[in-house]
């Protein structure tokens, strides 16, 4: 599919998301309303927005029939998104469309209705504890070993809650629990993306490759200032070519760390001089460092895959629950701050009982106001030419 082919996305725009995402995972971004990845790629947030939302919600959008209809609805939608328990949450909430469903909304807001109830329900600290949870999941970058530390702590914070904590009540804390360290132990993110490529083991996660890593460091030093080796052993008053070639090994053995005899099974056998031993004597021990860090990387990291796949289930389970869980408790969190009342969905007709503009603030009058046929009592009064603006109820 051609990127130009969106809505909002011209010339320009289709070029900086081709050269930055390549045109598979822009239009996979686009589909799955993923603001992040746009605004990653170089899109201002407002523009990515305006793009996804027409993407996927066009026909809902087209229900708003005017201008102003819509510059309101994208101002609730922003205030909405301050409640927001992640980025993400914010992020969905700001591209979402009028549902042109009836059975959609209702279900939408069936969702709602829960989350608020099991947000109602928790105590201060239940509250703090759950806001904390997430912000450090945003903190720590939002990736997979952040969701399985957060579906760990909201399991042990909603185990009794039920509504929309039951997502995580059937994940195997076990499998997850092993899964966080090791995914602490790969570097970059592990997913079905790079199920074909090699892990990369960041360090701490094995102590005998993390050995290996110092010593090739170390090794990779004196390779680079060989001449400092050679005067340095040169003026340990040595008298001999015997005594030099020791007093080099020895030298190496101490600032690298690996033994003597290790050093000693990769110094050439011959060498034309002081210089040219040196020189073979380290480029050897480099080369054999190399060798055993990447050997003992690949077992590591076949250990830590294992594992990731084992739980991979679990890891893809929790990222999908501890996201859900943020959209429905964000929108639970707007709905119980501002007292919203669920509206009772018809196929014709408007009206409001009571309704308060939830963009003044203070004592505000509350109005009731109807629009074509309703049964709403108390004084709604009809309108042929409603004013678009935003009512709480």
């Amino acid at each position: 599919m051609r990127l130009q082919e969106y809505w909002g996305v011209g010339p320009k725009t289709a070029e900086l998301l081709e050269t930055e995402l390549g045109v598979e995972r822009a239009v996979r971004a686009i589909e799955s309303a993923d603001v992040g990845t746009l605004v990653d790629a170089g899109l201002s947030r407002g523009r990515a927005t305006r793009i996804l939302r027409r993407a996927t919600g066009a026909a809902g959008l087209d229900t708003l029939g005017t201008g102003d209809a819509r510059d309101v609805y994208g101002d609730l939608l922003e205030l909405a998104a301050r409640d927001a328990l992640t980025d993400g949450a914010a992020d969905r909430i700001r591209v979402l469309t009028p549902l042109s469903s009836q059975s959609a909304a209702e279900d939408r807001l069936d969702r709602i209705d829960a989350a608020r109830e099991v947000w109602a329900g928790l105590d201060d600290d239940g509250r703090e504890s759950v806001v904390a949870t997430f912000q450090r999941y945003d903190d720590a970058g939002a990736g997979r070993r952040a969701a399985v530390d957060a579906a760990l702590d909201l399991r042990e914070i909603g185990a009794s809650e039920g509504g929309p904590f039951e997502r995580l009540a059937d994940l195997d804390a076990d499998a997850l629990a092993n899964a966080v360290d090791a995914l602490g132990a790969v570097q970059g993110e592990f997913g079905d993306d790079a199920a074909d490529e090699p892990l990369s083991v960041g360090e701490g996660a094995d102590e005998q490759l993390d050995r290996l890593r110092t010593q090739l460091a170390a090794a990779r030093r004196l390779d680079d200032g060989a001449l400092d080796v050679l005067e340095t052993v040169r003026g340990q008053d040595v008298r001999s070519l015997e005594a030099f070639q020791s007093g080099v090994i020895s030298y190496v053995a101490e600032e690298t760390g690996v033994t003597p005899s290790e050093v000693r099974a990769v110094a050439p056998d011959e060498a034309r001089d002081e210089t040219d031993f040196v020189s073979a004597t380290l480029r050897g021990l480099v080369a054999e460092l190399e060798g055993q860090v990447a050997d003992r990387e690949a077992v590591v990291a076949g250990e830590l895959r294992e594992t990731l796949d084992t739980a991979g289930g679990e890891i893809e389970t929790a990222v999908d629950a501890v996201d859900e869980l943020a959209f429905d408790l964000s929108l639970a969190r707007f709905a119980a701050a501002h007292d919203l009342t669920r509206p009772t969905l018809v196929d014709d007709g408007l009206a409001v009982r009571g309704a308060r503009n939830l963009f003044i603030d203070g004592e505000i009058q509350p109005v009731s106001y109807g629009v074509g046929d309703h049964s709403v009592s108390g004084g709604a009064r009809a309108a042929t030419r409603p004013r678009a603006t935003a009512w709480r109820c």
